[in-house]
């Protein structure tokens, strides 16, 4: 794999070399994918571009991004295709995007140097730091020190685009010489939301996504976010539109080509489940920070009188020392804020469940299952229409999507709506 890493990586640093395109580095604790997503709504008419497939934002996946193939996983003569081509492009004079937006990720120290090293931004956009994990990295700081990574290497005629809601990564600023741009929901972000309001059907009220003001200088608009569900989402699309100005894209443009945003199946996305309830769909993977954004979208959701609000958690993993206590705080939360039934799955969740007890939640409604599926079946008989069940955990081992599968009104439509589908995952 080392061998593949280095192979790859200066074939995709060659490319870059060679053809020149603008790097978008996107990283942070949370959010990269909705975030590349968003930018590369935004861009899509406006210039050339391509943007990371899935998630691939480690050694092996971002040169595939800039190759322009996707991995091959064990098979060796897929990769011997992957490297044949990267070696074309560069012996020929090949149509290049302008732009390529690369997710980069970061599981231990110093990845993100290796991945800046093969593709140095020119625009730099970090969306949080959080716990995610950090058992490699040990603290906050550390993590927010690796983030930081894409901030440093911007020239000085870069820009960093920098979540100002978010504080370690709004000091982030000091870290470099290049144009600054902050987006988020506070009053001082240069591009920020000065409303989000539910977007709803005009005959029955039902939620069927979010509307946001947008304001950036002089320039406002409103735009639509069907689908999805809270402030990641929005922070997203402000991140795509403060790139699309750093890039020279029109805000106006860049406004409508929002409506071309489809993030991936199971970040916060809205699915109809049996029996007329509605599932918010998080189970793509889960850590602290995620999991509170996520419990507060379920808290604020309206549900007719006399539903249920449920939520159905897995185990949040890559904590290290930092399990325990941050599943507990997840049950102290979930007990807060007089959630009418908890449902857990995998063994960090036993803590959670015992800290929702203590903190006054009823035994009866906190229930332990052994996996995802027989969670799924024991919500089944416990629902009814209007209950709103949010559906959030990691996704080694834990699998919550199996849940989802499970409750979702049109299961037939599983590989369309909810994510790990393909068949390396069943």
């Amino acid at each position: 794999m080392k061998l593949l890493q280095s192979i790859l990586g200066s074939i995709a640093a060659r490319i870059i070399k060679k053809y020149k395109p603008l790097i978008v580095g996107i990283t942070g604790s949370a959010g990269k994918t909705s975030t590349k997503e968003a930018v590369l709504s935004v861009l899509t008419g406006n210039v050339t571009v391509r943007a990371t497939p899935k998630s691939y934002n480690t050694e092996v996946g971002l040169p595939c991004a800039v190759i322009g193939e996707v991995a091959a996983g064990k098979d060796i003569i897929g990769w011997m295709r992957v490297i044949i081509r990267g070696v074309w492009l560069l012996i020929t004079r090949s149509e290049f995007p302008k732009v390529l937006v690369l997710e980069m990720g970061a599981d231990h120290p110093g990845d993100l140097k290796k991945l800046t090293d093969v593709a140095t931004p020119v625009v730099s956009i970090v969306t949080a730091v959080g716990t995610a994990h950090i058992g490699f990295f040990g603290s906050l700081g550390a993590i927010a020190e690796e983030k930081e990574t894409l901030v440093r290497v911007l020239p000085p005629d870069g820009t960093a685009i920098l979540n100002v809601d978010d504080p370690r990564v709004d000091a982030m600023r000091s870290a470099t010489k290049a144009k600054v741009v902050t987006y988020g929901l506070n009053a001082t972000a240069d591009v920020r939301a000065t409303a989000v309001e539910y977007l709803r059907d005009p005959k029955t009220l039902a939620v069927l996504g979010l509307q946001v003001n947008v304001t950036a200088g002089a320039f406002t608009a409103t735009f639509d976010l069907p689908g999805v569900l809270g402030k990641g989402h929005v922070r997203a699309a402000l991140a795509a539109l403060a790139c699309a100005r750093a890039v020279g894209v029109p805000l106006a443009a860049a406004a409508t080509g929002l409506a071309r945003y489809a993030p991936p199946p199971s970040r916060v996305r809205l699915i109809p489940g049996v029996r007329g309830t509605v599932i918010i769909d998080d189970s793509y993977n889960a850590s602290p920070a995620a999991m509170f954004e996520a419990l507060e979208v379920l808290k604020e959701y309206p549900v007719p009188t006399g539903r249920k609000r449920i939520a159905l958690l897995g185990d949040m993993r890559e904590l290290g020392n930092f399990t325990e206590k941050a599943h507990r705080e997840v049950g102290e939360r979930v007990a807060r804020d007089q959630f009418d039934l908890f449902v857990a799955v995998g063994e960090a969740m036993h803590d959670a469940l015992e800290a929702a007890k203590g903190a006054g939640m009823n035994e009866d409604k906190c229930i332990h299952m052994a996996d995802a599926l027989s969670a799924g079946k024991f919500l089944q008989d416990r629902i009814r229409a209007g209950d709103v069940i949010l559906i959030k955990g990691s996704q080694n081992t834990i699998r919550l999507e199996r849940a989802v599968k499970e409750l979702m009104a049109e299961p037939e439509r599983a590989k369309e709506l909810i994510c790990r589908q393909g068949k390396e995952w069943q």
